[in-house]
Protein backbone atom coordinates (compact mmCIF):
# COMPACT_ATOMS: atom_id res chain seq x y z
CA UNK A 1 0.00 0.00 0.00
CA UNK A 2 1.44 3.40 -1.25
CA UNK A 3 -0.03 5.92 1.18
CA UNK A 4 -3.69 6.88 3.00
CA UNK A 5 -5.76 7.37 -0.62
CA UNK A 6 -7.39 4.04 -2.01
CA UNK A 7 -7.87 5.49 -5.17
CA UNK A 8 -4.48 6.85 -5.61
CA UNK A 9 -3.27 3.46 -4.39
CA UNK A 10 -5.06 2.08 -6.66
CA UNK A 11 -3.63 4.09 -9.84
CA UNK A 12 -0.36 3.51 -8.74
CA UNK A 13 -0.25 0.09 -8.15
CA UNK A 14 -1.77 -0.31 -11.67
CA UNK A 15 1.65 1.17 -13.08
CA UNK A 16 3.68 -0.57 -10.52
CA UNK A 17 2.41 -3.67 -12.05
CA UNK A 18 3.15 -2.01 -15.24
CA UNK A 19 6.86 -1.88 -14.49
CA UNK A 20 6.65 1.53 -13.32
CA UNK A 21 8.87 2.16 -9.89
CA UNK A 22 7.54 4.17 -6.96
CA UNK A 23 8.82 6.76 -5.19
CA UNK A 24 9.99 6.24 -1.74
CA UNK A 25 9.34 9.85 -0.31
CA UNK A 26 6.29 11.39 -2.89
CA UNK A 27 3.60 8.58 -2.66
CA UNK A 28 1.69 9.94 -5.52
CA UNK A 29 4.52 9.84 -8.22
CA UNK A 30 5.80 6.66 -10.45
CA UNK A 31 8.75 6.61 -12.92
CA UNK A 32 9.71 4.42 -15.73
CA UNK A 33 13.33 4.57 -17.57
CA UNK A 34 13.05 4.76 -21.44
CA UNK A 35 16.71 5.04 -22.48
CA UNK A 36 18.16 7.30 -22.39
CA UNK A 37 14.95 9.34 -20.40
CA UNK A 38 12.80 8.47 -17.02
CA UNK A 39 9.10 9.08 -17.43
CA UNK A 40 7.24 10.50 -14.68
CA UNK A 41 3.89 10.30 -13.72
CA UNK A 42 2.04 12.08 -11.34
CA UNK A 43 -1.53 11.48 -9.69
CA UNK A 44 -3.28 14.59 -8.05
CA UNK A 45 -6.52 15.21 -6.65
CA UNK A 46 -8.77 17.36 -7.81
CA UNK A 47 -11.17 17.93 -4.81
CA UNK A 48 -13.06 20.67 -6.46
CA UNK A 49 -14.48 17.94 -9.26
CA UNK A 50 -13.76 14.94 -6.97
CA UNK A 51 -11.50 13.58 -9.55
CA UNK A 52 -7.88 12.22 -10.12
CA UNK A 53 -5.86 13.84 -12.74
CA UNK A 54 -2.94 11.44 -13.79
CA UNK A 55 0.06 13.17 -15.98
CA UNK A 56 3.28 12.66 -17.05
CA UNK A 57 6.24 14.11 -18.48
CA UNK A 58 9.04 12.27 -20.58
CA UNK A 59 11.18 15.05 -21.86
CA UNK A 60 12.70 14.75 -25.66
CA UNK A 61 14.48 17.45 -27.55
CA UNK A 62 13.66 20.42 -24.62
CA UNK A 63 9.83 18.91 -25.06
CA UNK A 64 7.41 17.23 -22.56
CA UNK A 65 6.07 14.76 -25.20
CA UNK A 66 3.23 13.45 -22.66
CA UNK A 67 2.21 17.15 -22.20
CA UNK A 68 -1.71 16.45 -23.28
CA UNK A 69 -1.44 12.81 -22.26
CA UNK A 70 -3.95 12.74 -19.32
CA UNK A 71 -6.08 10.27 -17.65
CA UNK A 72 -9.20 11.29 -15.56
CA UNK A 73 -10.30 8.86 -12.52
CA UNK A 74 -13.37 9.83 -10.87
CA UNK A 75 -13.60 9.35 -7.13
CA UNK A 76 -16.12 6.92 -7.55
CA UNK A 77 -14.31 4.68 -10.05
CA UNK A 78 -14.55 0.78 -9.54
CA UNK A 79 -10.89 -1.20 -9.69
CA UNK A 80 -12.13 -2.05 -13.09
CA UNK A 81 -12.99 1.58 -14.18
CA UNK A 82 -9.68 2.85 -13.31
CA UNK A 83 -7.53 0.18 -14.83
CA UNK A 84 -9.52 0.60 -17.77
CA UNK A 85 -8.20 4.58 -17.44
CA UNK A 86 -4.81 3.46 -16.58
CA UNK A 87 -4.60 0.80 -19.39
CA UNK A 88 -5.62 3.67 -21.63
CA UNK A 89 -3.46 6.46 -20.32
CA UNK A 90 -0.62 3.77 -20.81
CA UNK A 91 -1.05 2.75 -23.91
CA UNK A 92 -1.18 6.65 -25.48
CA UNK A 93 1.77 7.72 -22.94
CA UNK A 94 4.20 4.31 -24.36
CA UNK A 95 2.99 5.15 -27.75
CA UNK A 96 4.43 8.75 -27.33
CA UNK A 97 7.40 8.04 -25.81
CA UNK A 98 8.30 5.58 -28.02
CA UNK A 99 7.89 8.05 -31.14
CA UNK A 100 9.95 10.24 -29.70
CA UNK A 101 13.46 11.84 -30.98
CA UNK A 102 14.78 10.59 -27.36
CA UNK A 103 13.68 6.67 -27.57
CA UNK A 104 14.18 6.15 -31.93
CA UNK A 105 17.88 7.77 -32.09
CA UNK A 106 19.05 7.58 -28.72
CA UNK A 107 17.66 4.84 -26.82
CA UNK A 108 19.30 1.75 -26.20
CA UNK A 109 22.51 3.07 -26.59
CA UNK A 110 25.51 2.25 -24.34
CA UNK A 111 25.82 5.14 -21.93
CA UNK A 112 27.99 5.72 -18.94
CA UNK A 113 31.70 5.61 -18.59
CA UNK A 114 32.57 2.24 -19.35
CA UNK A 115 30.37 2.78 -23.04
CA UNK A 116 32.36 1.65 -25.65
CA UNK A 117 30.95 3.39 -29.07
Amino acid sequence: MQGQDSIANTIIEHLLAQEWSGDRILKNIAGKVYSPNRAVVWVEFDSANQQYWVTGEYVSKGENVLSGCFACVKARFSPAEIAVAMDAFLKEAETRINQSFAVRFLGNKPQGALAVM
